[in-house]
């Protein structure tokens, strides 16, 4: 019996789940004061997605929604009862969780129906095949809809059209208030483990307001982003991965990127190696369509942005959703350390007349030196192709580009064709309708971010049919 417990395996708790639901909380606070469990755990999982109609209010666990501030400086005592485990040891993320390394924060846990991005305990236990309606966290508005998030360094109340008060400033920063939440604890002197801070989003066209890198009015202060910055700042910190919207960002000037707060923040931490920026952009900023409502140039040099001069160690950089020029992005990837292992370049729009992917392929192997490096940067690129796209499914290529860069492979993105329904408009075809450059047939392979048995290949319709991957 002795050998047969020691031959056991032992439970384990890598993982643990934070948000609204009061399951979540359950289990969180279960793990939480279990002297074992408490110290296996490395990654917690904040889950910002809410219900848009919530049941009636459960008082047994008001204020567990500010559990993770437990033991910080802002928390507030929990009563008297001398007998909790909480009184009897220190309270808070960094004393419950010492090897805590990773915190991920996303309104996308539920993704799609029957296909959640993390079975968190509540999503667990819905029955199977409930059928409901997706909760999310933070907001998504249309192109062109007034955005919360543009007042989030502004003192201003947000009023109804008779002038009457409907909406505080600090009103508008609690549809975020998880992020508010993880980066004033870890802030603190005490959290000093965590080294990778994830902030999900994109695959629902949501994110952090690009605001918070707005310079903040006269007597508002920036906490949000000082914590941010505090956050990054500490040795050690290796991993970040910004979601943001992108919102009103084309009628200003693009000023939360041109302010140089951005690029300040990001020079504080000096041991990053796996920075990923990813935005809620659905269309090219730089389209003729749009370039009347706004007259601001839509392009950013990378490098107001990014300081890859502090980033000595960086092994991955990724961006997806930016505008780009070809010959500023191949200088940007040659300036990149030796360090660098991987690259992601994904769903990217090239400034009219200043490139496209196949010549930035060609770019990238004939004029940067990877292929002389002792260890060859993988690239990846996800990229929609000529499906219509769902949230969290494109094309990838991976494979296909290693073998064009480093091989004898071909170059994934092929020249137009003529189509049929693009002759009809003769030489009057509108801008926007004219063949585009796009990733050829038989390379890569189509997946889903929500769906991992998802993958086929990337051929057209009449070949997956052929192949009996879709009926006929």
């Amino acid at each position: 019996m002795k050998l047969a417990n020691l031959a056991s395996p032992h439970l384990r708790f890598k993982r643990v789940f934070i948000g609204a639901s009061p399951l979540n909380v359950e289990v969180f606070r279960a793990v939480a004061e279990h002297d074992t469990f408490r110290h296996d755990v490395r990654e917690i999982i904040w889950d910002e997605s809410r219900y848009e109609t919530p049941s009636d209010r459960d008082h047994r666990y008001d204020g567990d929604w500010d559990i993770f501030d437990q033991g910080s400086d802002h928390s507030s005592d929990e009563g008297g009862d001398e007998d909790s485990p909480w009184i009897k040891r220190p309270r808070g993320v960094p004393f419950w969780f010492p090897n805590l390394k990773r915190v991920i924060l996303t309104p996308a846990a539920h993704a799609m129906l029957f296909n959640p991005l993390y079975s968190t305990p509540a999503i667990r236990a819905l029955p199977d095949g409930f059928v409901y309606p997706l909760p999310r966290g933070w907001p998504t508005p249309l192109h062109g809809e007034e955005f919360d998030g543009w007042y989030w360094n502004e003192k201003i109340v947000k009023t109804s059209p008779l002038g009457h008060p409907t909406e505080t400033y600090m009103e508008v920063k609690d549809k975020w208030r998880g992020f508010r939440h993880v980066v004033r604890v870890l802030a603190q002197s005490t959290s000093t483990g965590v080294t990778e801070l994830i902030f999900d989003g994109n695959l629902i066209s949501t994110g952090l307001p690009c605001a918070i890198f707005n310079a903040p009015e006269f007597g508002v202060e920036a906490v949000e982003y000082e914590n941010l910055v505090a956050v990054i700042k500490k040795p050690g910190f290796t991993t970040l991965k910004l979601n943001l919207m992108m919102d009103d960002q084309e009628y200003n000037g693009y000023g939360a990127f041109r302010n140089g707060r951005l690029k300040k923040a990001l020079e504080a931490a000096s041991d990053l190696r796996y920075f990923t920026l990813e935005t809620d952009e659905e269309d090219n900023p730089d389209d003729p369509w749009r370039a009347q409502s706004s007259t601001a140039d839509h392009f950013i040099p990378l490098r107001s942005i990014f300081p890859i001069e502090t980033w000595k160690n960086l092994s991955h950089f990724g961006l997806s959703r930016f505008l780009v020029k070809q010959k500023d992005l191949l200088d940007f990837l040659a300036a990149l350390p030796q360090t660098l292992l991987s690259v992601e370049l994904s769903f990217l729009w090239f400034l009219k007349d200043s490139g496209d992917y196949r010549e930035l392929l060609f770019g990238i192997r004939d004029t940067l030196d990877w292929r002389r490096r002792a260890t060859r940067p993988r690239l990846l690129i996800r990229d929609e192709g000529e499906f219509q796209a769902l949230p969290g499914r494109a094309v990838w290529l991976d494979d296909d580009l290693d073998e064009f860069l480093y091989g004898d492979g071909e170059n994934p993105y092929v020249l137009p064709s003529l189509l049929p329904h693009f002759l009809s408009f003769g030489a009057h075809a509108p801008e926007g309708l004219l063949p585009s450059l796009s990733v050829g047939y038989g390379f890569g392979k189509h997946k889903d971010e929500f769906e991992p048995r998802f993958e086929r290949p990337y051929v057209s319709v009449a070949e997956l049919q052929r192949m009996g991957i879709l009926e006929t």
